[in-house]
């Protein structure tokens, strides 16, 4: 890791990529919302076992949240160091099925490039 994280444009940066990306999953845009993962990635998501890599996680997704409309996002807390970055949220799947509050935590990297990707994401209900 290079440097601290500390900056309140770092952190801003890596919650907008994020954000962004939250988009990506909202409008069904799947092939731009698959590149914001790490091709090692790895997803656990409430109920399931892991799931591995870039292509797994999103077939995951498709087949198992495909009904979402919204992603509600709050509560962040953010933390990190040089090219490593940790995010806790509160989230809110939006879909016409009621959904249950979640609190999810996600790992972060900077690529090659300096762009932000998800190494780890865990996702459960609140309870």
């Amino acid at each position: 890791m290079s440097g601290p994280f500390v900056s309140d444009c770092e952190i801003a940066e890596v919650k907008s990529a994020f954000e962004d990306c939250t988009r990506c999953f909202e409008a069904k845009d799947f092939d731009t919302w698959a590149t914001y993962w790490t091709e090692d990635a790895m997803l656990m998501p409430p109920g399931a076992g892991r799931v591995v890599g870039r292509d797994a996680i999103v077939d995951y997704m498709k087949e198992n949240y495909s009904d979402v409309d919204r992603v509600a996002l709050s509560n962040w807390e953010i933390l990190g160091q040089g090219d490593l970055a940790v995010m806790s949220t509160d989230v809110e799947l939006e879909s016409r099925a009621p959904s249950e509050p979640m609190k999810q935590v996600i790992v972060a990297c900077k690529n090659d490039a300096g762009d932000w990707q998800w190494k780890i994401i865990i996702f459960n209900a609140c309870e």
